[in-house]
């Protein structure tokens, strides 16, 4: 049994799989007729032997285990999802494939906690995604590039910041970034996304472990795997329109311009 913020009460049932309610919500499998009177506000049908429901206290999102179809479904706020008194499965946000999720619940955070039967216990977390802030490629990241990382579906909501000086700092509005484990330089956190220079240790192939971290709690915000190749080349100019000098530091630390050009093989970081 799960209740939203407005006192609703959401009540698995596998026998029936439905959805009714008069400010109860019931989930059932086929047709009914509740007992004692009781008028459902809303059914929703498609489901096949739901066993946990949660509804989240940040958002209203409605999450269901579907045990008998190995799967977890996010639905949306009750208001929006009965636009009519009946909704079905497909209505859906989201679906995650899981080996019979029986309980199910979320974190501070939102994270989603699913107690299953076949893994005991899995924590899921957002996934990100990315692409060059330079040329908005979606080519896999390399090392030293810029890039940009922003949570599918869901957007984040970050407080945006920005780092003051060069080198940028590895924690900014209380977020880090690894590659691999090895801590990512930030230059920007924008309310949903984060701006950020791959390390230059990062390895320049596989797909390693992408993490976002709340530095003051420990907290996983999003996580992926990334595919990474040795270069992806994007370029930003002086002038911010693609033209002119290219905006760059030198290995010697040293702003890119005329009067201190790039020397040597040419090597040189965007900024």
């Amino acid at each position: 049994m799960a209740t939203d913020s407005s006192d609703r009460l959401y009540v698995c049932d596998p026998g029936n799989n439905q959805f009714p309610n008069s400010r109860v919500v019931v989930f059932r499998q086929q047709s009914f007729t509740l007992p004692n009177g009781a008028t459902a506000a809303a059914v929703l049908s498609g489901l096949n032997q739901p066993q946990g429901i949660y509804v989240s206290p940040l958002t209203g999102e409605i999450w269901i285990t579907n045990t008998g179809g190995n799967q977890i479904g996010r639905f949306p706020l009750y208001e929006t999802l009965f636009q009519s008194p009946v909704a079905n499965l497909s209505q859906a946000t989201a679906v995650i494939a899981a080996p019979a999720p029986l309980a199910i619940t979320l974190d501070a955070f939102d994270n989603l906690i699913v107690a299953e039967g076949g893994n005991r216990v899995t924590f899921y977390y957002a996934k990100l995604t990315f692409q060059s802030p330079a040329s908005y490629n979606s080519q896999p990241l390399a090392p030293g590039m810029l890039a940009i990382l922003y949570q599918l579906g869901k957007p984040f909501s970050l407080t945006p910041d920005s780092a003051q000086a060069y080198p940028w700092p590895m924690t900014l509005s209380d977020l880090q970034v690894t590659v691999g484990g090895i801590p990512a330089p930030i230059f920007r956190v924008d309310a949903s996304a984060i701006n950020f220079q791959v390390p230059m240790t990062a390895p320049g192939s596989g797909n390693p472990e992408f993490l976002v971290r709340r530095a003051s709690t420990g907290e996983i915000v999003a996580a992926a795997l990334i595919p990474m190749n040795t270069s992806n080349p994007g370029f930003f100019t002086t002038s911010a329109t693609g033209d002119g000098t290219v905006a760059a530091i030198n290995d010697d630390g040293t702003v890119n311009s005329s009067s201190s050009p790039s020397r040597g093989d040419m090597s040189f970081r965007s900024i």
